[in-house]
């Protein structure tokens, strides 16, 4: 919503059918079944002029929807179908899935069905609607914004002053992993691929490890194996765990062990639009096509890979990642133009 009202020319409304929470609806929201309790309403229901009441809150509801006179309706689940029906000339029909069901999908009459919108959202990673003739079909996983706002790490002063935080070369290639778990998430392993990287890559990359707050003993093992590789100078711990000194590098590589590693699948697609190359294990639950995976403990396929990698544009690399997610706004956009189709 925020994306939306954030383009010139757009104005974009939050109406709901229903409004359970405890707290009010945010300021300037709709709430259409408010109407059952509207005043005038609530007094012709107690004087037994039920049809009256009815009317009056039809009438009340076009005058609404006249005010707005949308182009493109978002229907989360596709419930809303009784509010739109007088809309004229109709709009665009836009129907968003989420994964869990509405509270209220019982109370409400038969939803679009995803064969009758223009457009359709699902939930990342999560199959389309199975119909016939369906309209087009968009996954909703990072919003735009946030995508945008990762972009902004593929500039270099944004880049040097992160890594100038965390005391980290600033002009030189950095790869960063991490992770809490000593054996899980494979630090070792990371210290490894650096050595990888430079003797079989020609690539003299330095490497932050960021984690492993709660045992120094895993830490000063991991500084002893830096030393003994020769890489004492160039492998680099820090205790934070936040997401800017994830990005903050060249490169990620998380040489995972196991799928139970507690990583985001949407921070790694978020590093991803900051232009960074992410590489991880097969054992990595994170699967999409902007993310490298690589087969289980090969490190030169990773070394290969982040070697390549390091070599690319980052700021191109960052763009294209960026496409996908803001094509969901502008494709929402794009329908307002275009007259609706016959239903």
């Amino acid at each position: 919503m925020d994306e939306l009202r954030g383009r010139p020319g757009v104005t974009a409304h939050m109406w709901y059918l229903r409004h359970s929470d405890a707290r009010s609806p945010e300021r300037g929201t709709r709430v259409v079944d408010s109407l059952r309790t509207w005043p005038p309403c609530a007094i012709l229901d107690r004087l037994g002029l039920g049809g009256a009441a009815a009317h009056l809150r039809g009438l009340r509801l076009r005058m609404w929807l006249r005010q707005v006179r949308p182009d493109v309706v978002v229907l989360d689940d596709g419930l809303g179908r009784r509010v739109i029906e007088s809309v004229r000339p109709p709009p665009r029909i836009v129907v968003r899935h989420n994964e869990a069901p509405p509270e209220h999908l019982h109370m409400e009459p038969s939803p679009v069905e995803p064969a009758d919108a223009d457009l359709v959202i699902v939930p990342y990673g999560h199959s389309s609607p199975t119909v016939v003739d369906s309209p087009s079909t968009v996954e909703e996983f990072l919003t735009a914004a946030r995508s945008r706002a990762a972009g902004r790490m593929a500039e270099a002063a944004a880049m040097r002053s992160v890594r100038r935080r965390y005391r980290l070369p600033e002009d030189q290639p950095l790869v960063v992993g991490w992770g809490d778990d000593g054996w899980l998430d494979g630090p070792d392993l990371f210290i490894r691929f650096l050595w990888t990287l430079e003797h079989h890559q020609g690539v003299s990359a330095h490497g932050v490890w960021f984690g492993l707050t709660s045992d120094r003993n895993e830490v000063e093992r991991l500084e002893v194996e830096a030393r003994r590789c020769g890489l004492g100078d160039r492998f680099h711990h820090r205790s934070e765990n936040d997401i800017e000194g994830h990005m903050c590098g060249d490169g990620v590589f998380l040489p995972y062990r196991s799928a139970g590693s507690d990583t985001e699948l949407e921070d790694l697609l978020e590093i991803a639009c900051s232009g960074s190359l992410v590489v991880t294990f097969e054992a990595s639950p994170a699967d999409d096509p902007l993310i490298r995976r690589i087969a289980n403990l090969d490190l030169e396929p990773a070394a290969a890979t982040m070697a390549e990698g390091l070599e690319a544009d980052r700021a191109s690399r960052s763009a294209a990642a960026r496409l996908r997610f803001e094509a969901l706004p502008r494709d929402i956009l794009a329908l307002g133009s275009e007259p609706a189709r016959r239903r």
